[in-house]
């Protein structure tokens, strides 16, 4: 006969299968792993649906495009991803930004050589070794004060300095122009 087979434990229903595949109530707990498809897992997709909340998904990619998907929305059609790992780059991709919380540290190198981090007053760019290059195809601008310019270093070649976002100084190709008054100690 078809129909539902269903396990109880203390009188309780746990387990029963339906013409989906089963249904669980409770935790599943596994001592070691689970396997499928004979030991080889070549696509495979663990969704977590809270009734009534967001869906998350972890979707594991195919043999060939080897990746790992997190997935999140308000049901499983309208799933966003919003992290993709990949095993042939070992790049992460994410959909969003990336927050940490202050004095959180983004670390780069083997031995943590740059540094990126707040500390919820000041922001910091840590170079553990000698140099720290900046560079740009173009133009890099340095500003204070949401946008005052402070230095400016032309992809032409001049470098502009600033005072309360007035250029002061200027180097140019015969050497310098400034800007206002000139005070120095000796010539």
């Amino acid at each position: 006969a078809d129909g539902a087979v269903e396990l109880y434990h203390d009188n309780s229903k746990k387990l029963e299968t339906t013409s989906a595949g089963i249904s669980v109530t409770g935790n599943i707990e596994a001592t070691s792993y689970i396997e499928t498809d004979n030991n080889l897992l070549t696509k495979a997709q663990l969704k977590i649906m809270p009734e009534g909340r967001t869906s998350y998904e972890i979707a594991i990619g195919s043999s060939t495009d080897r990746h790992l998907d997190f997935k999140v929305g308000t049901s499983s059609s309208d799933a966003v991803q919003a992290l993709r790992l990949h095993h042939n780059t070992l790049d992460a991709t994410f959909a969003g930004d990336v927050s940490l919380a202050d004095s959180k540290k983004l670390k780069f190198g083997a031995g943590n050589d740059l540094e990126i981090y707040s500390d919820g007053t000041d922001a910091f760019v840590e170079s553990k070794v000698d140099d720290l290059v900046l560079r740009s195809a173009d133009d890099i601008f340095i500003e204070v004060n949401s946008g005052a310019n402070s230095i400016i270093s032309r992809g032409g070649g001049a470098v502009e300095l600033y005072h309360n976002n007035s250029k002061k100084l200027e180097t140019t190709s015969s050497g310098i122009t400034a800007t206002g008054n000139v005070a120095a100690n000796s010539f």
